[in-house]
């Protein structure tokens, strides 16, 4: 949503897309919106959550601002590993420089891939 006005009186909706034609998905959990590719314009990522699933299993995204308005994204997975996330925190936990990821489940189901164990996520940002 686009503040217009600067008072958040009058909103624009912007939409973030999910390509056509794709399996239901899960509930996404945890937002956070900044400039994750180095570009100068605000990227979006979110996860999908374990406990409230969708019709594959979960996974983490990023949704990349291709023209630095807000008006067309680029859909990215960044991990596909039916591990699900919750409360997860993006900061630069390596000292980098670059942005990390950490999350863990609300609820693992028995049905994710460490057979319904408990687990943190870390996923760090190796990119250049």
């Amino acid at each position: 949503m686009e503040n217009l006005d600067g008072l958040g009186l009058t909103w624009r909706r912007h939409e973030v897309f999910c390509p056509a034609g794709q399996p239901r998905r899960g509930a996404y959990h945890s937002l956070y919106v900044d400039d994750l590719d180095g570009d100068g314009d605000l990227d979006i990522f979110s996860c999908e959550m374990e406990a409230v699933g969708g019709e594959l299993p979960p996974r983490y995204y990023i949704w990349e601002n291709m023209d630095g308005k807000g008006g067309a994204w680029q859909e990215h997975v960044i991990l596909d590993a039916n591990l699900g996330g919750h409360a997860a925190l993006v900061a630069d936990f390596t000292g980098n420089g670059r942005l990390d990821i950490i999350a863990k489940p609300w609820k693992a189901k028995e049905t994710n891939a460490l057979g319904g164990r408990m687990f943190v996520l870390f996923l760090e940002n190796v990119s250049r």
